[in-house]
């Protein structure tokens, strides 16, 4: 997409959303961009399955417009928790005729991934926070390595087999040299980004210093080293893959971010470790709007044995909050201001209800500054009076799929966990793909059992749940 793209139909995709959809764009966008006091981070929390995606879609839409004549170029960034949500909702986000909403699951291959974006007007870039954010002490991807190979080339002249041998990690050898040859066959390295890269190496001597060092022993031996060269090279490829996320997102110039079920990866967002800090400089960009998509944005409700490890709906909500409002007074003042609300529920029956309707005038007012939720309207039985009712064609209910639920509730009463339903109608399969849920970690702590947890020994008690060994 050049600087010379067409300015996309913003009431085209308006026009696809529902009424209540369209007031919720309206509001944000009043919110975050035409306001005297604007809201630079914005929460929608609309309950599950009326569109938060297509919210998104239609700020995006008045985001661009608005933005269109006064800005050179504009990103659009989408960030999620994992590469398939974001493969699901892509099409959805992207408002322009033309398929080039970028999709890497990590920053750092942004110089692969990206190619003179530069020279566009609009950008889509969408990555995962896990993979971006938290670099320090990993080895990374392959690719990522050999990427940072190819960029550590020029600037240190690298020569011999000792930087690949650094590089290679865990990969084998002759698959990671092949690798290697291939990817400076196939894919070229953005210029701009490059040259950052190299600039932000010069700011770091000491990277070179200990790169040599490595190179040196690892120069003898790529499969015989001592632990702490070892350790050194994970926290010299971590040091390296940090210093290349930083370019990366110091080359960006995001508009708009929107975060989309970022309850998943909130800790990154007022964390104290090296990796909250690299996300909080991006999300604390001054010229940045940052949108956040859930439904479920703190918990609802704690009881008392939850706060003894850690769970508490109170501070959560708190927590978030302040982060919206990205100001610790405010945020400090709506805290005591919540605590007065909660003991004049105490005094009600003998002070009346008048400060307590007061109070609560002045939270929800607070709160619609920054945040707002649209939930079903009651109107029918089972809620769904926004929503159209669609009839699948050739959908059918096969007898695997029958046995895969009554093998879930099985394997849910064994292990504790209740409220499967939702799990067997998410997804097939699922002991093979459920990874970091609770039930996949009671049924993976049961096996390391000596007596297994209680569990059936026999494969075919769960053959509807995994995917066939043939």
């Amino acid at each position: 997409m050049s600087k010379t793209a067409a300015r996309p139909d913003v009431a085209q995709v308006l026009a696809g959303l529902k009424d209540f959809q369209r007031n919720t764009v309206d509001y944000v966008f009043q919110r975050m961009f035409l306001d005297s006091d604007p809201a630079r981070r914005f929460l929608v929390a609309d309950e599950v399955g009326l569109g938060k995606t297509l919210v998104a879609r239609g700020l995006i839409a008045k985001t661009i417009d608005h933005l269109w004549e006064s800005v050179d170029r504009i990103d659009v960034i989408y960030i999620c928790s994992n590469a398939n949500i974001a493969k699901q909702n892509i099409n959805r986000l992207n408002i322009t005729e033309e398929r080039e909403f970028e999709i890497t699951s990590r920053i750092t291959l942004l110089p692969v991934h990206i190619q003179d974006f530069k020279s566009r007007k609009l950008n889509f870039i969408s990555f995962t926070p896990g993979t971006s954010f938290d670099l320090r002490s990993a080895l990374g991807t392959a690719e990522e390595r050999i990427l940072i190979y190819w960029l550590l080339h020029g600037p240190w002249s690298l020569r011999g087999a000792g930087p690949m041998n650094v590089l290679q990690g865990y990969a084998g050898a002759d698959n990671f040299r092949q690798a290697m040859d291939t990817f400076r066959a196939e894919k070229s390295i953005d210029a701009s980004l490059a040259e950052s890269f190299s600039v932000a190496l010069a700011g770091r001597p000491d990277l070179r210093n200990r790169f040599d060092g490595l190179c040196k022993q690892f120069a003898r031996s790529r499969n015989i080293i001592p632990d702490a060269e070892r350790e050194e090279q994970r926290k010299l490829v971590g040091e390296l893959r940090t210093l290349l996320a930083t370019t990366c997102l110091s080359a960006l110039e995001p508009d708009l971010v929107i975060l989309d079920e970022f309850q998943r990866f909130k800790h990154l967002l007022d964390g104290t470790e090296a990796a909250s800090e690299l996300a909080q400089g991006f999300f604390s960009n001054p010229q940045v709007r940052t949108l956040l998509l859930s439904a479920t944005p703190y918990k609802m409700l704690t009881l008392q044995e939850d706060h003894a490890v850690g769970d508490d709906h109170h501070q959560d909500f708190l927590r978030t909050f302040g982060f919206l409002v990205n100001n610790s007074n405010a945020a400090a003042a709506f805290g005591a201001l919540l605590a007065e609300y909660g003991l004049e529920l105490v005094r009600m029956r003998n002070h009346g209800t008048d400060r307590i309707q007061y109070l609560s005038g002045c939270i929800a007012d607070i709160l619609r500054r920054v945040m707002v939720r649209t939930e079903r309207l009651a109107v029918s039985d089972d809620r769904n009076g926004m929503l159209r009712e669609v009839h699948p064609r050739g959908l059918r209910l096969d007898p695997r799929e029958v046995r895969a639920y009554r093998q879930l509730q099985r394997l849910g009463r064994t292990l504790e966990q209740n409220d499967t339903m939702e799990y067997w109608k998410s997804a097939p399969y699922l002991l093979n793909f459920m990874d970091q849920y609770e039930i996949k970690s009671a049924f993976e702590e049961a096996l390391g059992e000596e007596d297994g947890g209680g569990l059936p020994r026999r494969a075919a008690d769960f053959d509807a749940l995994l995917l066939s060994a043939a």
